[in-house]
């Protein structure tokens, strides 16, 4: 190899050295945006997250007062807090309300195993009667 197509190589490895560095460059720009984005995201969640506890807030003080423009954000506190020692005292039977539930959810599942099992076995039966 003469001198000049070995600075002609160089030349080449010089301009993909460049090429290189300007695509790392780009996608370290691209992987600061995505990042930018994702947090963005992540707090447009928890945004809407707020909102729907606050909704959901709304909602219990409208059950019990009928109105929330009405009230004061203490008078609010207060009815929350009403609504919370209330809560309190329907614990007990909604937990054995959601321990019937899961007893149910069970005994579905069970009925349907073993309804899948039946149906199972005539289709099988079903298919050998045909073969004869």
């Amino acid at each position: 190899m003469n001198k000049a197509e070995f600075d002609n190589e160089i030349g080449h490895i010089s301009a993909l050295k460049s090429t290189m560095e300007k695509l790392n460059c780009f996608f370290e720009k691209l992987d600061n945006q995505v990042n930018e984005m994702l947090t963005a995201v992540q707090q447009t969640e928890v945004n809407m997250d707020q909102w729907n506890h606050m909704m959901k807030r709304a909602a219990m003080i409208s059950k019990l007062t009928g109105n929330i423009e009405n009230f004061s954000p203490a008078d609010i506190e207060e009815k929350i807090e009403e609504l919370n020692l209330s809560n309190k005292d329907n614990d007990i039977p909604l937990q054995e309300n959601q321990m019937n539930t899961q007893k149910l959810r069970d005994t579905s599942a069970i009925r349907k195993v073993k309804s899948s099992i039946k149906h199972n076995g005539r289709a099988r039966l079903k298919t050998r009667m045909q073969r004869k």
